[in-house]
């Protein structure tokens, strides 16, 4: 994962040309765009530790990292408007000792229970996006997004409330084709915030028309 986000990163560097300005801008209002973000939150902090399996141990952990795509529409020189939809997985394998209830007054045995969790998120963002500075060699931006994820474990489906804060943006490119690189935090409801995986720094390519 981190070998593709820094080929990301080498890809968008050996790009950096003349960025539009908010005035050319104007003229091509609508923005779409891919990406990739980091998903370390899940890779250091198996989500079973988070929902009660505490005692299990993880191996073979897989995450495929935050993949998404958004749409924007520049309402004028300073807000856009739009969507932006994403997916995380995590799988890994797992080992827990699980009681084995015995006869009364004694100490229940344990044995091994062996087998494989998988986790998915889809979330669905409507998004507000906030370009406070126009240079001509990068445009630095803000944005918000508040939607739904939907959690799927097995067979159970579940949502909840989804925030995607972009502290920072930056983007770069040439005529109608961009780089952008964001640093900011998706994460679910508070209390749930372990189920959608943290994204602090992802980077995308986009196409203005």
């Amino acid at each position: 994962m981190r070998r593709i986000i820094l080929f990301l990163l080498c890809i968008q560097l050996c790009s950096i040309t003349k960025a539009l300005t908010l005035d050319q801008r104007m003229a091509s209002r609508h923005e779409v765009s891919v990406g990739y973000g980091e998903q370390l939150w899940d890779a250091c902090n198996p989500k079973g530790k988070m929902i009660g399996e505490s005692y299990s141990r993880y191996s073979n952990q897989k995450v495929t990292g935050n993949i998404f795509v958004e749409y924007l529409y520049q309402v004028n020189k300073l807000i856009s408007l739009g969507i932006n939809v994403n997916f995380n997985g995590w799988k890994a394998d797992y080992a827990k000792l699980v009681p084995i209830p015995v006869e009364p007054g004694t100490e229940h045995e344990v044995s091994p229970e062996i087998g494989q969790e998988e986790y998915y998120t889809y979330s669905f963002l409507p998004t507000i996006r906030f370009t406070y500075f126009d240079h001509p060699n990068v445009n630095i931006y803000s944005g918000l997004s508040i939607g739904a994820t939907m959690f799927s474990y097995g067979k159970e489906i579940s949502g909840m409330l989804a925030l995607d804060v972009c502290a920072v943006g930056v983007a770069w490119g040439k005529n109608h084709w961009f780089a952008n690189v964001e640093v900011g935090a998706l994460c679910s409801s508070l209390l749930l915030v372990n189920f959608l995986p943290t994204r602090i720094l992802s980077v995308g390519f986009g196409y203005r028309f």
